[in-house]
C-alpha cells in the first residue's frame, strides 16, 4: 500500500487547501497571486497619490497572498510601514479615525459630484447615496483603537 492510499486501499480525495492555507488548484493559486500583485501595486500607488486608498488594496493583497504565496503574505503582513494597519484590521477589525474621515468624506464628495454632474434623475443618486450610507455606517462602527485588556 502506498503512502497516499488510506486503509481502504483507495487514494484520499484532494483537500481544498494545504495546511498553511494555500489553495491546491494551481490555476486558482496563480490567479490569486496575480490579483495580489495587482492589489499590492495599486496600494503602493495609493501611498503616493492622495486620491487613491492604500490600505483596502493592501488588505485584498494580503488575503490573496495568504492563499497563494506565504513569502509575499509574510512580507506584507510584517512590513514596517504597511503591516501595522493590516494586522490591526485582521486581528481587531480596526479602522483608524483618520481612515473613517477619509472614507466618509470621499464617499460624500463622490456622491455630490456624480449627483451634480452625472445623474439627471433622482433614483440613481438615491440608490447610490443609500449604498454609501450603509457602507459609511459599517466603516464608522468599526473600532478605532486596539482594545485595552483588563489586568
Amino acid at each position: 500500500m502506498s503512502a497516499q492510499e488510506n486503509a481502504s486501499g483507495s487514494p484520499p480525495g484532494p483537500p481544498e487547501r494545504h495546511e498553511a492555507g494555500l489553495v491546491e488548484n494551481r490555476l486558482l493559486r496563480v490567479t490569486l497571486y496575480g490579483l495580489g500583485c495587482i492589489a499590492a501595486a495599486l496600494g503602493l500607488i495609493g501611498a503616493f497619490l492622495p486620491v487613491m486608498p492604500t490600505v483596502p488594496f493592501l488588505l485584498v493583497a494580503v488575503w490573496c497572498f495568504s492563499r497563494s504565496s506565504p513569502r509575499f503574505h509574510h512580507w506584507l503582513y510584517t512590513h514596517p510601514t504597511f503591516g501595522p494597519p493590516i494586522r490591526n484590521w485582521f486581528q481587531h477589525g480596526i479602522v483608524p479615525v483618520k481612515g473613517k474621515l477619509y472614507a466618509v468624506g470621499g464617499m460624500a464628495a463622490s456622491w455630490l459630484m456624480t449627483t451634480i454632474f452625472v445623474f439627471d434623475d433622482w433614483l440613481k443618486p438615491a440608490l447610490m447615496g443609500g449604498a454609501m450610507v450603509l457602507i459609511g455606517l459599517y466603516v464608522c462602527t468599526r473600532p478605532s483603537r486596539v482594545p485595552v485588556e483588563s489586568p
